[in-house]
């Protein structure tokens, strides 16, 4: 018969095992690439089809007034409906470790914006420093 303490170290590393399968899970999918800031690989997604489409990370929005985290991706393999260098507006969601391509134009118009502002404040603070 186990002892008490024993029995207790075996669960905690099982939990432990687990919430380290969970992480390593997190970390290889397309959200925890996209949320690691050190990592500037493209993404690979896949279609309704099951065909891979690899997307050059642009930048992770987040959007106050949903409350939600989006990223603009450009897709490097030919997309039906996007043209060529432009962006497609994601929204994540962090805990189905999912995306979801944005089609609701109000909601692309003001990130854009958010995005665009981002950008002009960046090179106002570059051309101070200089």
């Amino acid at each position: 018969m186990k002892d008490l303490n024993q029995e207790i170290k075996e669960k905690q590393q099982k939990k432990l095992v687990n919430e380290q399968a969970k992480l390593d899970a997190f970390n290889a999918s397309p959200v925890g690439k996209l949320l690691d800031e050190n990592n500037i690989e493209d993404i690979v997604l896949f279609d309704s089809d099951n065909h891979p489409i690899k997307f050059q990370q642009v930048a992770l929005i987040p959007y106050d007034k949903t409350g939600k985290l989006y990223a603009i991706l450009i897709p490097l393999t030919p997309m039906v409906g996007v043209n060529p260098g432009e962006g497609v507006l994601f929204e994540i969601d962090e805990e189905k470790y999912d995306l979801s391509i944005v089609r609701d134009d109000s909601i692309i118009d003001e990130v854009l914006e958010i995005y665009l502002k981002e950008i002009e404040d960046s090179d106002d603070e570059e051309s101070q420093e200089n």
